[in-house]
């Protein structure tokens, strides 16, 4: 079931607080009404909404800058009494860049606009749906299916979302994911919270056929996804690492180890322990090419809360070495479902990582003997590893969310062509606590659903 705002004062907060420089948003709705002070919602935060004017002139983009704010309006897309999919997309790392409207997978025709001037205005706010943070423009209607993404979706993606498809189907830099489908549980945060929000019914969204369970509030103690709780990573040419890390008290818990060597004596770069607050980890694997590099991935499952020393044994005194720590939760507690590597000496290091479970996460981790320029396929840099400090720029570990299960390539790119390793490991989400069966590859949610 979608949710209807009553344009008095309904509204739904995601736990989405973090703000990006590229961005998309996604939401179906079903306008009533001119909502609440003529400016209902469909989402705000920290001043950047979208809403439906009074004038009927189009769906309005305003975005909060230092100098000139920006607004944009697109025409064609006032319609009441019917469901739409709506996608707003935004490069705001440029004052020349302007935001682009999909109405049910089109592309809208901006009919007036104010180009932005200074910098974009961010703060810690999270998203409201369907109403401001003070709750004094109200949307009238129904509204569901809110997904955001911390990269631009492509003409594609957003023509296959408008025709039904859920964001599920397009999991890369996805932050955020509320179908509102009965409650209000999010495939990629924290349940969001609501104000005078009636249950209403759900447009038809197209789900993967893996998706077996339509998500809801898990039991304590478990997930439907995981979420990065922290990294922190070092680095040093003198051999054995020490990195203080801290743990979240999240359930679920997970760490993933990584190392990098580089040594023209190959016997200095084994790792041959690596310890969380003194618990051995478990190795993985390692990779090692006939060049001077080595990668190494280790795991600990339900790894102690709380701040501690990750410390990396190294077999001899290394040239170069990383030692990076991920900590995850709403993972599976079991062994990494899938790991591989790789390693060569062209300039595109890349690896096949066979999934087994949707929404699993990969780590990669990669070194070569020249400096990385580019992360491929789909992957997110993991934020603090390598160094933003270190002295060279030839080591380097990314995340992703993969569904649907199955083989995918992951890799990097580097400066030239040089000796290079890469190693790959997968982790499964912890089981939902409880769940209502989807049936089917196509499900249409209707009336009575």
């Amino acid at each position: 079931m979608a949710y209807d705002f009553n344009a008095t004062s309904t509204k739904i907060d995601s736990t989405l607080a973090t703000n990006s420089t590229t961005r998309s948003w996604s939401i179906w709705a079903y306008r009533e009404g001119d909502g609440e002070g003529g400016e209902g919602r469909f989402w705000e935060k920290d001043g950047e909404r979208l809403f439906w004017p009074s004038s009927d002139a189009g769906v309005f983009f305003f975005g909060d800058w230092t100098g000139n704010d920006r607004h944009a309006v697109w025409s064609g897309t006032s319609a009441t009494n019917g469901w739409h999919n709506i996608i707003v997309t935004f490069d705001s790392s440029s004052t020349a860049n302007d935001p682009i409207l999909y109405w049910d997978g089109a592309v809208a025709t901006m009919s007036g606009e104010q180009q932005q001037t200074g910098t974009k205005v961010t703060g810690a706010s999270v998203h409201t749906i369907g109403n401001n943070a003070a709750q004094s423009n109200t949307f009238d209607g129904r509204l569901c299916e809110f997904a955001v993404w911390d990269r631009i979706l492509t003409p594609a993606e957003a023509a296959s979302i408008g025709k039904g498809f859920s964001p599920l189907f397009y999991p890369a830099s996805l932050v955020e994911y509320l179908p509102l489908i009965r409650n209000l549980s999010s495939y990629k945060l924290g349940v969001a919270t609501a104000t005078d929000a009636t249950a209403i019914e759900h447009p038809r969204i197209i789900y993967p056929s893996s998706y077996k369970f339509a998500p809801q509030a898990a039991a304590a103690g478990s997930s439907c996804v995981i979420s990065l709780d922290a990294i922190s990573s070092g680095r040093n040419s003198s051999g054995d690492i020490t990195v203080s890390h801290t743990t979240g008290s999240g359930t679920n818990r997970y760490l993933i180890a990584v190392t990098t060597a580089q040594d023209s004596n190959h016997a200095n770069m084994p790792v041959n322990s690596i310890k969380w607050n003194g618990t051995d980890l478990t190795k993985v694997r390692h990779d090692e090419p006939a060049g001077n590099v080595r990668t190494e991935i280790w795991y600990l499952i339900n790894p102690a809360s709380g701040t501690f020393n990750l410390v990396a044994d190294f077999a001899g005194n290394v040239g170069e070495a990383t030692l990076g720590a991920i900590t995850l939760t709403g993972a599976e507690q079991v062994a990494p479902e899938a790991n591989n590597g790789a390693t060569g000496t062209n300039a595109s290091p890349s690896v096949s990582l066979t999934t087994v479970a949707d929404l699993a996460w990969s780590i990669t981790v990669a070194v070569a003997e020249a400096n990385f320029t580019a992360v491929n396929n789909s992957q997110t840099v993991l934020t603090g590893y390598p160094l933003t400090d270190q002295s060279y720029e030839s080591a380097d570990a990314a995340r992703r969310e993969i569904t649907p299960a199955g083989a995918t390539t992951l890799g990097y790119s580097i400066s030239s062509g040089q000796a290079w390793a890469i190693s790959a490991v997968s982790v499964a989400p912890a089981p939902c606590g409880s769940a209502s069966p989807i049936v089917g590859y196509k499900t249409l949610l209707g009336a009575g659903f």
